[in-house]
């Protein structure tokens, strides 16, 4: 069908003309695009006629029901536009005339009531609709899919939300309508035309105040029937004493014995002032196995019994009632037992609503309702409503921030997740929500709590558990302790799950312990150290001695750029001893870092599945040197203390030895140290190990003195958040040449002794060989980068990837004993050429 003719010639319309002007209407080529959307007699949308009684001169004039849902639109703009609105003071006045604005105030604040964020009244509010993504997701080649889910977008402008830290960014919601385009509906039988048929709408509903629970038995029963990821692996060994709540019975019983009952976890927040709340202890836990004695409960509590009614479950763990507080055996014994708890309950509640033990879990039933978050509207003759936020945003409560609860979530294998809004159903292989009107078709499932990511397209039989292993470090140092002490115990259960062979030394798994090494702080403001207490010990090498987001070095890249981003670690350029043994017993023992053969099995799939990438020039990178040749060349340059082979001397960088006849030569990790030793010499340092303490490490390995200095401060970004950074080069001390950067400035400035603005010559210590990342060898000089690539005739766009390099980490001397102060990466040639030296190094 054409398109008709409009009712004004383009470009002149005064009105549109004027809001073009002040910036209400952002198309791309507005002048010629804002006369035909708005003024273009539209066949599809002519039935549902808005009463214009209802709005204001701005939202009648453009014919909002139009802009935001037609397919004619996106027939004659492809791209992003936005509608401003006004300031949020403007449609405060505005709200008495126009039912639109008021509606767009009322989910506004709708919204930051649910997610606990200040409006900014002077700051705009305004629609987007997202046509080219859209038209990116649906198409197939090069046929459209007729069913367009457009959409719309409200943007608030606000302050800084209780759960986003430093947030500058507006907040948003997503907005749904139950109109069906032309477009998707069938042509009936014979009938070829494209006339549409305006009485179609889609089923339309909201979040009512109580949940059905129909909803919540079918999820559990499905799961329970069709995913064998999610059923129960039994090789976790429950505590000794074992004790279940009795919800039929109203009381506490023991179940340490096997078989054990089928049982429901509670995953909640205890809030503050609970001196008076019911919790087990010595004088009290008889009373408690007495029928009836847990009558009266916190709330949080006695609704997560009626939970287990509702799903046909007799049993439930909460562990101010099933561990005793007040023994500490028993405590502890139940805090290493948490991995096995967790994953073994048939299902986990999660209490993400509210900050304390007497929230409640909203929705439960018709006597303790949600409040109404959605708002619909049918102004313009159809229902548009706001959408609920998706997972991530929906569990950003106080649940959220605590350390405990973590591992709750991620060992379950269901969780059941009480929202302000509504109910999220999580397994091992889905997530299921309750308000299906806010679930977007287009978009992939969200990660979600999961223990494991499941990855399609993983094609190694070789599980990295590192990879998971330091996703959920990550994720875990972004919570909150109220006892900073609890940070090894509130983690156990994961390390259990991924390290209960190998396990873990200070936070850091053993299998792993050279990956483990290779961590940083993300540079926010608020990073602190972490004071050990009266028997717990922090060593400066373990993430645990700082509070606030950690990150680690990414392995392997990521899809495309794994042919430019070979990963980053390659390989340790040290072996590690730690202390063993009971205190007043001097014993040692090589720390076992079995896993790193799984980097070398990985990388060597990787290089094997590369494919050639659109651009020509990049192809030369598909004989790069392999990390074989990364270490050949590292050895042959005197980074490690042993004769060098002959066959692996090179000039200047060009390898000598292909990495087909490394492969065969170092098919392991193993293999490769092997022959490093039986290479040492005598001139190895032959002093006696100096005695060794719980949080010590000992090496040898190169040292040297770079300069470290304030490169000024630049912005990056933190998630969806643009935050501050203060900058730190590596400098040789002689020839001022860059060759490297910190990784973390914060951590610099936090425990260094030195004006941390200032330059200084600083002590590092050689970690490991890798490939350096583009964040940190941009920082390099490019007659440094030049000097350390191997491939010379690269094109000089491409000298920042593939360069070898050697990951340091600075320290600072206490009498003998070295402590970490930041981690940093360094050209390898620049390292060569500052002469390091090889040195015995405590680390604690």
């Amino acid at each position: 069908m054409p398109l008709a003719k409009t009712d004004h010639p383009t470009g002149s319309c005064p009105i549109c003309a004027g809001y073009i002007q002040q910036g209400k209407l952002d198309f791309e080529d507005q002048d010629a695009i804002v006369p035909k959307v708005v003024h273009q007699n539209c066949p599809e949308c002519d039935e549902f006629k808005a009463d214009k009684s209802q709005l204001c001169s701005f939202c009648s004039h453009i014919r909002l029901p139009h802009l935001l849902t037609c397919g004619y639109v996106r027939d004659l703009f492809d791209r992003q536009f936005d509608i401003v609105l006004g300031t949020v003071a403007e449609l405060q006045l505005r709200q008495e005339e126009c039912a639109f604005c008021r509606w767009c105030l009322q989910i506004a604040q709708a919204d930051s009531r649910l997610r606990q964020y200040t409006i900014n009244e002077e700051r705009p509010i305004y629609i987007m609709r997202r046509i080219n993504v859209e038209k990116l997701i649906h198409s197939k080649g090069d046929t459209a899919s007729p069913d367009w889910h457009t959409e719309i977008i409200l943007y608030i402008t606000s302050k800084a939300s209780r759960f986003i830290q430093n947030s500058v960014n507006p907040q948003y919601v997503k907005i749904g309508h139950n109109k069906i385009s032309r477009w998707s509906l069938p042509a009936t039988s014979g009938d070829t035309s494209t006339k549409p048929n305006f009485t179609n709408l889609k089923t339309f509903s909201v979040a009512p105040p109580s949940f059905e629970w129909d909803i919540a038995r079918r999820w559990k029963a499905v799961c329970e029937k069709e995913h064998r990821a999610c059923r129960e692996n039994a090789t976790g060994k429950l505590p000794i004493n074992f004790r279940l709540v009795d919800v039929e019975l109203e009381s506490i019983v023991d179940a340490h014995i096997e078989p054990y009952p089928p049982f429901v976890s509670l995953s909640y927040v205890w809030g503050t002032d609970l001196s008076n709340e019911i919790t087990a202890r010595h004088d009290n836990l008889s009373f408690l196995k007495q029928p009836g004695s847990l009558r009266h409960l916190p709330r949080t509590i006695t609704h997560a019994m009626e939970v287990c009614k509702q799903l046909g479950e007799r049993y439930l763990w909460v562990d101010r009632l099933c561990i005793v507080q007040d023994d500490k055996k028993d405590k502890y014994g139940q805090i290493r037992s948490l991995e096995a708890i967790y994953s073994r309950a048939t299902i986990v509640i999660v209490a993400a609503c509210g900050d304390s033990i007497h929230s409640g879990l909203a929705g439960i039933h018709g006597e303790f309702p949600r409040d109404a978050h959605q708002i619909p509207t049918t102004i313009f003759g159809f229902t548009m409503a706001n959408k609920l936020n998706d997972f991530g945003k929906a569990t950003q409560s106080s649940w959220n921030e605590r350390g405990w609860t973590y591992q709750e979530a991620v060992l379950a294998r269901r969780k059941l997740y009480f929202t302000p809004a509504e109910i999220w159903f999580e397994c091992v292989e889905d997530i299921q929500r309750e308000n299906m009107f806010s679930a977007d078709p287009v978009s992939p499932k969200p990660l979600g709590n999961c223990l494991r990511v499941r990855d399609s397209s993983e094609s190694s039989p070789i599980r990295d558990n590192y990879e998971d292993y330091r996703r959920h470090v990550e994720h875990y140092s972004r919570r909150i302790l109220t006892y900073p002490s609890d940070v090894y115990h509130a983690f156990n259960g994961v390390e259990d799950a991924f390290y209960s062979e190998g396990g873990t030394i200070f936070g850091l798994p053993e299998p792993d312990f050279n990956r483990a090494l290779l961590w940083y702080p993300y540079d926010w403001p608020n990073i602190q150290e972490r004071r050990p207490g009266n028997e717990m010990i922090l060593p400066s090498w373990s993430w645990a001695s700082l509070i606030g987001h950690i990150s680690t070095c990414s392995l392997y890249g990521s899809g495309h750029f794994r042919n430019l981003q070979r990963g980053s670690f390659y390989c340790s350029l040290c072996e590690w001893t730690t202390w063993n043994g009971e205190r007043g017993h001097q014993s040692t023992r090589r720390i076992n870092a079995i896993n790193d053969d799984i980097v070398w099995t990985q990388l060597d799939r990787i290089w094997s599945e590369q494919k050639p990438i659109d651009e020509p020039y990049f192809d030369n990178f598909l004989d790069a040197p392999d990390y074989r040749q990364f270490l050949a060349l590292a050895w042959a340059k005197g980074c490690i203390e042993a004769d060098v082979p002959t066959d692996l001397l090179v000039s200047p960088n060009d390898p000598a030895i292909s990495a087909k006849e490394l492969a065969s030569r170092w098919p392991t990790v193993g293999t490769f140290w092997a022959e490093v030793r039986r290479r040492i010499s005598g001139t190895q340092d032959p002093s006696i190990p100096p005695n060794l303490h719980p949080g010590h490490l000992l090496t040898r390995t190169q040292w040297s003195i770079l300069r470290v200095e304030h490169d000024g401060n630049k912005e990056h970004l933190r998630g969806d958040i643009y935050v501050p950074n203060t900058h730190f080069i590596i400098r040789h001390t002689q020839t001022g040449e860059r060759v490297g950067a910190l990784l973390s400035t914060v951590e610099y400035r936090l425990r260094s002794i030195a004006t941390p603005d200032q330059a200084a010559d600083v002590d590092f210590i050689a970690l490991a060989i890798g490939c350096m990342p583009v964040c940190a060898s941009s920082e390099a000089d490019e007659e440094s980068l030049k000097k350390n690539c191997f491939h010379r005739d690269r094109p000089e766009d491409l000298v920042q990837f593939a360069q070898p390099g050697v990951i340091v980490m600075a320290v600072r001397w206490d009498g003998p004993i070295a402590r970490r102060m930041a981690l940093g990466w360094v050209t390898l040639q620049g390292w060569v050429d500052s002469k390091p030296s090889f040195k015995t190094v405590v680390l604690a």
